[in-house]
């Protein structure tokens, strides 16, 4: 989770990989692996989150906390296309459903592909929230 957040705080891209030389569950004292030895996946709560997939404007803050589930962008920008989207992992994080929160301007859920496409209505900072819908 410490590295997943350092990397959307920098709003860097990143990949998961784990590699181990044996075929061993535990490597250095530690298992970091998605996969246990019977192919069923861990570590979904952690390591599949809500991001930003393309981002119209400056970026400014990004933050998923996987306890209570809120996610969090913050950016600068103008009004216009295309729209900022956001994957949203609703089946692993929100499973009871979800509430979308923007500053302003417009948003549009996609269930089918997981993405929210958000457009502000004006020039400035702008905050969109992922809850879980029983916080809300």
């Amino acid at each position: 989770n410490d590295a997943l957040n350092a990397m959307e705080n920098n709003f860097t891209s990143n990949a998961y990989w784990d590699f181990s030389v044996k075929n061993v569950d535990v490597w250095n004292e530690e298992d970091f692996s998605l996969i246990d030895k019977k192919g069923i996946p861990r570590g979904l709560g952690v390591n599949v989150r809500p991001y930003v997939c393309r981002l119209r404007g400056s970026p400014i803050l990004q933050s998923f906390d996987p306890v209570t589930k809120k996610y969090l962008l913050r950016f600068k920008s103008e009004p216009g296309l295309p729209p900022t989207v956001i994957y949203i992992p609703q089946s692993v994080q929100y499973p009871n459903g979800f509430q979308i929160y923007v500053s302003d301007g417009y948003k549009e859920y996609v269930l089918e592909s997981g993405e929210l496409f958000y457009s502000p209505s004006y020039d400035g900072y702008h905050d969109i929230s992922i809850k879980p819908r029983s916080i809300f």
